[in-house]
């Protein structure tokens, strides 16, 4: 019997991984599965006149403002009704909602299912996060976390691998059918995701549930959202403004990040557990800062992809260490809370890089906005490196 039970915990906790390292492919998805669809999308939208192009990109951005904001809100929600109930509640929506969007009535009603499964998204991973900070430390939280990230850019890659075939042979409606996976996550988490207990009541309201410690570290995930997404957003304009308009040349160029986003965070816990926060994030800006001002000062389309490869690179570590490093200096007791905000900083960043590259980019044009993005970078690192020196020789300092 004890035997019995030791290989069922070990399948239950081995399931439990799973659906933690599971919430930031479905994330992905909400974007890019519609990806290879969008052409017979604005078709479909076109309807009496309208815009279509346009109707069929909003419906493939309106989740990233519903994440951006939903995220700390879910937080909220999982330490109110528990991270169970809130895990379980985000998988049956990101089903009933992402397929639902194929059988919308009309555009606004399709409008409104994204909008939900932008927020279910949002509550599937930040409450993943929430239970690795509340299971694990150390050295055994960095690396799963790292394979979080790893795992999400992964997974993107072979959601688009599915999703177009898909869309070639089904149609437009075709890859909302992805979004059932959501009914496998229900299903898998009815007997693996369980509520944490405290020890006693008494330590639990006793126990610092406040996140201030980690606010600084909001606002900096923020700064590197928006230097991350350069390439995706711009980056197409710029390599455009160079000659290159394929879209699949174009596709590789830009997808070489993803490839760069896996080496990095794949190698996270390994990393982690040899350099310290301040080292790990001067090479997060060096690597982010390197690749975007060589993106935009070459012209060669070799150089472009490895310039990318880069971006990925220093990408890679962005969500592992700055996620890491919140959990590490907020109580158990507010690591959904915390994690919620962690996430949403994430999309406030692709939210707002478009407000924020706007004046750069009238300004001085598509390759400048690069260089002087990427220079503020290389920048951001030179700053990192004094600031650990400082910290360094204060703790040599002898006592007087």
């Amino acid at each position: 019997m004890a035997a019995g039970q030791s290989r069922e915990a070990a399948w239950v906790r081995w399931v439990r991984v799973g659906l933690l390292l599971a919430g930031a492919p479905l994330a992905a998805m909400v974007q890019i599965a519609l990806l290879p669809a969008m052409t017979q999308l604005a078709q479909r939208l076109s309807e009496n006149g309208a815009d279509g192009a346009f109707r069929a990109q909003l419906v493939m951005t309106i989740a990233a403002p519903a994440m951006a904001v939903g995220a700390p809100l879910i937080g909220w929600l999982a330490e109110r009704i528990g991270k169970r109930r809130t895990f379980l509640g985000a998988a049956l929506v990101y089903a009933l909602a992402g397929f639902g969007g194929a059988f919308a009535p009309d555009f606004w009603t399709l409008l409104a299912t994204r909008v939900l499964l932008g927020l279910a998204s949002v509550g599937l991973i930040t409450v993943a996060m929430a239970i690795v900070g509340e299971s694990y430390s150390g050295a055994a939280r960095d690396r799963i976390i790292g394979w979080i990230t790893f795992v999400g850019s992964a997974g993107s890659l072979l959601i688009l691998a599915v999703a177009g075939p898909m869309a070639e042979a089904g149609g437009w409606r075709a890859p909302f059918a992805l979004y059932l996976v959501g009914i496998v996550v229900f299903l898998l988490a009815l007997p693996t995701i369980v509520e944490k207990r405290h020890a006693t009541a008494a330590a639990e309201i006793m126990e610092d549930a406040s996140i201030r410690g980690a606010i600084p570290l909001f606002v900096l995930t923020v700064v590197l959202s928006i230097v991350m997404y350069m390439l995706t957003i711009q980056g197409p304009l710029a390599l455009a403004g160079k000659g290159f308009t394929d879209p699949t040349i174009q596709s590789v160029i830009i997808m070489m990040t993803i490839v760069g986003t896996m080496v990095t965070s794949g190698l996270f816990g390994f990393v982690r557990a040899r350099l310290g926060f301040s080292t790990i994030l001067a090479m997060t800006f060096v690597g982010l800062g390197l690749g975007v001002v060589g993106f935009g000062v070459t012209a060669n389309v070799v150089a472009l992809g490895l310039f990318s490869l880069v971006v990925g690179l220093g990408s890679g570590f962005i969500q592992p260490l700055t996620q890491s490093e919140i959990l590490g200096r907020v109580p158990r007791a507010a690591s959904a809370r915390a994690m919620g905000i962690a996430v949403g900083c994430i999309f406030m960043g692709q939210l707002l890089h478009p407000f924020v590259l706007k004046p750069i980019r009238l300004r001085f044009g598509v390759d400048d906005a690069f260089l002087y993005v990427g220079g503020a970078s290389l920048a951001g690192a030179a700053l990192t490196l004094a600031w650990r020196a400082t910290k360094g020789m204060r703790r040599a300092a002898p006592a007087r």
